[in-house]
């Protein structure tokens, strides 16, 4: 039948692709090439390359070049080890092709695959003579049988699994390990973009890293061999529980110059518990320079919670940055520096920073500056502006270093105008120099906080000339008790913490002059006027308040845990002073103290009578009680020295009058043995001149 005669021809080809098939399948023998194999890279690379075990064709699931364990030796001059090895290496081909004796590969799949890279401290690599200059890519003998097998290669994709990229750079004392590395790649053709996903973990000495990495991007290599892209570039990378990133961008590259550059980069990191990063600029990369820089930088973030001592942070970062990689030398030009701080420790619960500036910086020695010439500062009652230097800021022995001006500085209730404040740093130990008009004063005071210490110890230092009481005072009572000029100094240590731990802890001393003031009718000069007036009186001011002028206060205090101690402070009026001793208690806020009132002293007469009064109880609720008892004592221990000093007035007269008697008879009794001996020296006379007279 006619039907039967192209049936019969159809079946007779299949028959005979079928024997065909068979035929291949009895007769091919990979392993016939493995000597001209190892001989090619041995002549091109001076390497071994090792293939052991057999060289396996498979037909199913598809037809395939099945390898055992590959291995290629290192370059000379490195470490006795192998350059790369695998377990296992498997090529999918299309069968058509082999017939012609030519490879189109489907896939290859590489199991077990282990790189490493090396770069030794003079700059050569270990992978730099794979392709030596001026060698022949291919000899007619060895090169043959490659030749004709590679001609027209097309790969559909490449596979490796469980393997890994081991690299060490001597010149950065830096290592990078890639393990497990899985990578998957879709079609090779040259000069076609090819789709490739990695992912793996990396593992880095410095800086630090240890994260898992996922990449997808299509590549391409243009046909000139050297200028290559990957575009729409993806990354993500994660440190479980610590940071999980995505990275993004078109990345175009040079080979022979080995620069890349990202001109759109753009990353956002994730912290888990505190919050979020993003990053964006253009990004540059020069190898062959070890040279990376990021223009047009962008960073913001918004941190919160976690371990961080605040309640959320925002901030940004701007400028020109460039790395040195061989150098470890970072700089950033034109820096922009921008934080939003909210916390409980922050007066008013926001602290609000912008500055800019530069930045120098070397990593691996940590020295440098940073240099912010222009800062802002603001919380929600004050506004600070200055500048502020950090030398060596990645070292502990670093060096801050800051001059701010504001026109209030506040600390309810004071409130330091046209304020300077000085801000330095180093080893540990602050050092803080406020300065300005505290209350129509002078004001100049030091901070030395010792941070090394636990708890830290905090000494400081405080002159007042000319301040107001009477505004202080009202800041601090609402009350304008007392007013006068004081001049003050004082020393105090005390410990951080908080205020009650600061309270117990303060020690120091403090010496005060009040000149020219005034006690005002409040409390206290209500509950002393009765004393008062025995000795001055009270004058209406232009308020209507009744006041007792004085000329002078003056004393000594020590602190001790809390407690302000004085043995004596006087106020001097001009009819009358008080002195008082006592103890006021800013822990808990309690006060126990005793004044005595009394004539001002004068010539002769130091000490006069005097009202005791005793001030005790809490501050918002003093009590006030005049001592009775010590009065009665003072008045007694008066009236005593007073009857002793008449005793005594007497005693003196008496014994006046008598030693005047014994004088008035001394002086009879002597004109009388003064008559007496005259007498008998005129009768000597007599009788000497009688004797004379009978000689002659």
């Amino acid at each position: 039948m006619p039907l039967l005669r192209p049936l019969a021809w159809l079946l007779g080809l299949l028959l005979l692709i079928v024997a065909l098939i068979a035929v291949f399948a009895l007769t091919f023998d990979a392993n016939r090439y493995k000597p001209e194999i190892t001989a090619l890279v041995k002549e091109q690379t001076g390497r071994d390359l090792a293939i052991n075990g057999e060289i396996n064709l498979s037909f199913y699931p598809d037809i395939a070049l099945q390898l055992g364990e590959v291995t290629l030796g290192n370059a000379k001059g490195f470490a006795d080890e192998n350059f790369a090895e695998a377990n296992d290496a498997r090529v999918t081909v299309q069968f058509l092709p082999l017939l012609e004796q030519q490879l189109k590969v489907n896939q290859v799949h590489l199991h077990g695959l282990k790189l490493n890279l090396h770069r030794a401290k003079n700059g050569k690599t270990n992978w730099q003579d794979l392709l030596p200059e001026g060698s022949p890519q291919a000899t007619a003998g060895a090169g043959e049988a490659m030749t004709s097998l590679l001609g027209g290669l097309v790969v559909t994709g490449v596979s490796v699994t469980d393997s890994a990229v081991n690299w060490r750079d001597e010149q950065l004392d830096k290592t990078l390990t890639l393990a497990p590395l899985n990578l998957k790649t879709g079609m090779f053709v040259p000069g076609e973009p090819v789709d490739i996903s990695l992912n793996t973990h990396l593992k880095q000495n410095q800086p630090a890293l240890d994260v898992d990495l996922q990449l997808t991007t299509t590549a391409q290599l243009d046909e000139n061999k050297n200028d290559f892209s990957l575009a729409k570039l993806t990354m993500q990378a994660q440190l479980p529980d610590k940071l999980a990133a995505n990275i993004v961008g078109n990345l175009q590259g040079k080979l022979d110059s080995e620069q890349a550059s990202i001109p759109d980069l753009q990353a956002d990191i994730s912290l888990p518990g505190q919050g979020k990063l993003k990053l964006s600029g253009k990004l540059e990369v020069n190898l062959a320079k070890q040279l990376l820089t990021l223009g047009a930088m962008q960073l913001q973030a918004d941190l919160q919670g976690g371990e961080l001592p605040v309640t959320s942070l925002a901030a940004t970062a701007g400028g020109d940055l460039s790395l040195h990689m061989k150098k470890q030398q970072l700089e950033i030009a034109g820096l922009k520096l921008g934080t939003d701080v909210k916390a409980e420790q922050v007066p008013g619960g926001q602290l609000q920073q912008q500055s800019s500036g530069k930045l120098s910086l070397n990593l691996e020695s940590g020295k440098g500056l940073l240099d912010l010439s222009k800062v802002q500062l603001k919380t929600a009652d004050q506004q600070l502006a200055g500048s502020l230097q950090v030398r060596d800021p990645l070292l502990p022995a670093r060096v801050i270093d800051g001059k701010f001006k504001a026109d209030q500085l506040s600390y309810p209730p004071f409130a330091l105008q046209q304020a300077k404040l000085g801000v330095y740093m180093e080893n540990g130990q602050i050092k803080l120099t406020p300065s300005g008009t505290l209350f129509k004063g002078a004001y100049q005071g030091t901070f030395d906080i010792n941070t090394l210490l636990t708890p830290v110890v905090i000494h400081s230092e405080h002159k007042v000339q000319k301040l107001r009481t009477e505004d202080l005072l009202f800041a601090l009572t609402a009350d304008r008790l007392v007013t006068g000029a004081l001049d003050m100094n004082a020393q105090l240590d005390s410990v951080a913490g908080d205020a009650k731990v600061f309270k117990q802890n303060l020690n120091g001393t403090i010496d005060l002059e009040l000149n020219d003031g005034t006690v005002r009718d409040a409390n206290f000069a209500q509950k002393t006027k009765e004393v008062v007036r025995l000795f001055e009186k009270e004058s209406v001011n232009e308020m209507g308040e009744k006041e007792v002028a004085f000329t002078k206060l003056a004393g000594q205090w020590q602190v001790q845990q809390g407690v302000f101690h004085t043995e004596e402070d006087v106020m001097t009026a001009p009819h009358f002073q008080i002195k008082g001793l006592g103890d006021v208690n800013i822990v808990d806020e309690s006060l126990d103290f005793k004044l005595r009132v009394g004539e001002k002293p004068k010539a002769g007469k130091p000490q006069g009578l005097f009202a005791p009064l005793h001030i005790f109880g809490a501050w918002n609720k003093p009590s006030y009680e005049l001592e009775l008892d010590v009065l009665l004592k003072e008045m007694a221990d008066q009236e005593i020295a007073k009857q002793k000093a008449q005793l005594k007035g007497k005693f003196d007269a008496e014994k006046q009058k008598q030693i005047d008697a014994l004088q008035q008879k001394r002086d009879e009794i002597a004109a009388r043995l003064k008559n007496e001996v005259q007498g008998e020296k005129n009768k000597l006379e007599d009788a000497l001149k009688d004797k004379l007279k009978s000689l002659f």
